[in-house]
């Protein structure tokens, strides 16, 4: 038995680049991207990185390179320029969203600064003793969503997170799977309290189509939704592209609801 549900989508798609063009923020945002010839000669590593935030306080905020920042990235392209990529850290625990990245041109010189960095991520107060378990905020994480079976074994990460221009210390948890629904589902569990202080579902969905048999031994040309969770692809029985949503599942001859997405 086949059940059709009409439901209407919004699909929001978010892209980050980090070495297109970019255009200066407002100054009171945290981001910053500043180009120009701003530094001498410098060793293309921490070391020179260290000398130019040191040099440069009053603009980027990084009072203390060593206890501030670390470097979770480098890569030199094909003009041996190199690019290091660096997060900011409050007490070892990496700050959500904060990062900075450097380039050096092939002398050494650093021509441009971009990303983000928070000194008032500074002001606080972590007690570690006082934080829930891992497990917890993972079973926390998990009661949030439906799924069959999961694609990956969810891990806690400690992040320094702003929830309403304050911030506090969260576990994030990823929780990915395919049925009844893909699902790649981001959650931010306060470590103090376990509760969900913030979510998003990362699914990347793109338009398709397919063919099938008709009734009448004609072939069919369907709409379907292209989905990827993880490392896997379906073809989805899921019509996006008209102004209401036509979703096909399988009740596999049971009540429940809505049953399965057919693909």
């Amino acid at each position: 038995m086949k059940k059709i549900k009409y439901l209407v989508a919004t699909i929001m798609i978010s892209t980050f680049m980090i070495t297109g063009p970019a255009v200066k923020a407002a100054p009171n945002d945290g981001h910053n991207f500043t180009k120009g010839k701003l530094s001498e000669k410098l060793t293309k590593d921490m070391s020179g990185v260290q000398k130019f935030f040191n040099d440069n306080k009053g603009k980027f905020e990084v009072e203390n390179v060593e206890n501030d920042l670390t470097k979770i990235d480098e890569k030199n392209d094909s003009l041996n320029f190199k690019h290091i990529k660096l997060q900011q850290i409050v007490q070892g625990i990496p700050v959500y969203g904060n990062q900075y990245i450097v380039h050096f041109n092939k002398n050494g010189e650093i021509y441009a600064v971009n990303g983000k960095f928070d000194s008032s991520a500074k002001k606080i107060k972590i007690n570690e003793e006082k934080f829930i378990s891992e497990n917890k905020a993972i079973e926390t994480a998990k009661s949030q969503v439906k799924f069959d079976t999961l694609e990956i074994t969810p891990k806690a990460k400690s992040y320094i997170y702003k929830v309403n221009n304050e911030y506090i210390p969260v576990y994030e948890v990823r929780i990915n799977f395919i049925s009844p629904e893909p699902g790649d589902w981001h959650f931010f569990i306060n470590a103090y309290n376990g509760q969900v202080v913030d979510k998003y579902n990362a699914v990347a969905k793109v338009a398709a189509t397919g063919t099938g048999a008709g009734v009448l031994g004609d072939t069919k040309t369907l709409n379907l939704d292209k989905v990827t969770v993880g490392s896997k692809t379906q073809y989805q029985m899921k019509d996006t592209t008209r102004g209401a949503q036509i979703t096909t599942y399988n009740s596999k001859n049971t009540s429940a609801e809505p049953g399965t997405l057919i693909y």
